[in-house]
């Protein structure tokens, strides 16, 4: 984690109030939309925020690339090619579950240091879950997770598999950026676009222990973590019912704030 010399003041005062809770903003960020991280303007603007075009930009010709060596190796089938491909898909959306619910929900410590890790890996996009910026991850995280997969592919299923499945898994990961992106900043007409906005907002505004799928809610049913909790935890109907108003508030403030950026672009 960078020292504090690197970081705003901003940012220590927020991590410093912080009590390691992933669920909605804290009252004294409820309207802040986000707040720089590093000292460095220049450091902040190419290194810790990314546009949400930015990995189709940056993993758009890797994606293609790997399909050319994969249609032109000696071993290629459709057949062989397209089950492999849905295979690294799905194992993205496993992967993107696991590091979800696992890594980037796993309680801070009480020290700062512990305290800024959990908020650097995760607590930040909670604390300010409508910073356009810091949405999509930058190249700086995303580029080590994908060569650790090309890596390990290659290596357990060979060059011409491990090639397959790697362009399977980088099309599940721009699924789920910007699906996650969208979820946030888009205003849903369709029944599945409604869907899924829905459902990412329960895991910010209801239950963040639950609903850890972005791109696909798959693997919370699998694993039990599709329904909330919190209707074990209220005490009365009137405590679940108070809970969903939190979260129509939430997404209303959302849409208020997505007719003023209509307005501003019109």
């Amino acid at each position: 984690m960078p020292p504090k010399t690197l970081l705003t003041e901003s940012l220590i005062e927020t991590v410093d109030r912080w009590d390691g809770t992933l669920l909605g903003p804290s009252p004294a960020n409820k309207r802040v939309e986000s707040v720089n991280v590093f000292r460095s303007e220049w450091f902040e603007k190419h290194f810790a925020t990314a546009h949400a075009s930015m990995p189709g930009i940056w993993w758009g010709p890797v994606w293609i690339a790997a399909l050319y060596l994969a249609a032109n190796d000696a071993r290629f089938t459709l057949v062989s090619a397209a089950s492999t491909f849905v295979l690294g898909f799905l194992l993205w959306t496993l992967l993107e579950y696991l590091l979800h619910r696992f890594w980037m929900h796993h309680p801070p410590g009480d020290d700062f240091d512990s305290k800024l890790k959990a908020f650097m890996v995760h607590g930040y996009h909670h604390e300010f879950p409508n910073d356009r910026m810091r949405l999509v991850a930058p190249l700086i995280l995303s580029a080590p997770l994908a060569v650790i997969i090309a890596v390990v592919y290659v290596l357990i299923v060979g060059r011409y598999y491990g090639t397959v499945l790697f362009a399977g898994t980088l099309l599940g990961y721009l699924a789920y950026d910007w699906v996650h992106y969208y979820t946030h900043h888009f205003r849903p007409t369709t029944r599945l676009g409604k869907f899924l906005r829905r459902y990412h907002m329960e895991h910010h505004y209801k239950d963040s222990e639950s609903h850890y799928g972005i791109s696909s809610p798959l693997w919370d049913w699998v694993f039990g973590t599709a329904k909330s909790k919190v209707a074990v935890r209220a005490a009365d109907a009137a405590g679940e019912a108070a809970l969903d108003a939190e979260l129509i508030a939430a997404e209303s403030a959302a849409e208020k704030k997505l007719t003023k950026t209509d307005k501003h672009t019109a």
